[in-house]
C-alpha cells in the first residue's frame, strides 16, 4: 500500500475528501507527519515500519496493520480536517482494529515438558522407558524423607 492510498482512505473516513477529489500537498504532509508520529508511538510493537517522507512511499508494515493505520490516522486528522458531526464511531473502529492487530500478532508456542516433570503416571519422553518410581516387588510403597521407597514385606 502506498502512503497516498492510506492518507486518502483516512481523509475519506472523516468526510474531508470524496473518492476522486485531490488532496493538497499541505494536507498530505500533515497526514504524513501524523502517520509517522502514530507509528513511533507503537514502535515497541511495530518494528518494521519505514518512515514515510512522501505520498509515493511504500508502507512497509504487514497488511494486518492497514485498517488500524487508516482508522487511527483518521482519528488524529479529524479535529483539524474533519467534516463529520461525531467521530466516536471512527474511534471505536480504531480501537477494534488495534485489538484485532494484537490478536493476530500473538503466537502461542507449543507446550514443552520441563526437565523436572516426573516419569510414570503417563509422563514419558520419546525414546525413554524409565519410570520415575521403581517397580515394586509386591512390596508396600511408603514415604521416606523426600522420596518414595519400597518397604520390606512384613
Amino acid at each position: 500500500m502506498l502512503a497516498n492510498e492510506l492518507i486518502r482512505d483516512a481523509y475519506q473516513e472523516i468526510g474531508k475528501v470524496a473518492a476522486q477529489q485531490p488532496i493538497t500537498g499541505d494536507e498530505t504532509m500533515t497526514a504524513i507527519r501524523y502517520l509517522n508520529n502514530l507509528m513511533y508511538s507503537k514502535a515497541h510493537i511495530i518494528q518494521d515500519y519505514t518512515v514515510v517522507t512522501s505520498g509515493s512511499d511504500e508502507i512497509t508494515t504487514p497488511d494486518v496493520f492497514n485498517m488500524w493505520m487508516i482508522k487511527a490516522l483518521a482519528v488524529k486528522l479529524a479535529p483539524q480536517f474533519g467534516q463529520l458531526e461525531s467521530y466516536m464511531a471512527i474511534k471505536e473502529d480504531a480501537t477494534e482494529a488495534w485489538n484485532s492487530v494484537l490478536i493476530q500478532l500473538q503466537s502461542i508456542p507449543a507446550p514443552q515438558p520441563n526437565g523436572n516433570t516426573p516419569y510414570g503416571s503417563g509422563n514419558r519422553k520419546t525414546g525413554r522407558d524409565a519410570k520415575y518410581y521403581r517397580e515394586s516387588d509386591n512390596g508396600v510403597l511408603t514415604e521416606q524423607g523426600v522420596g518414595i521407597a519400597v518397604e520390606d514385606a512384613t
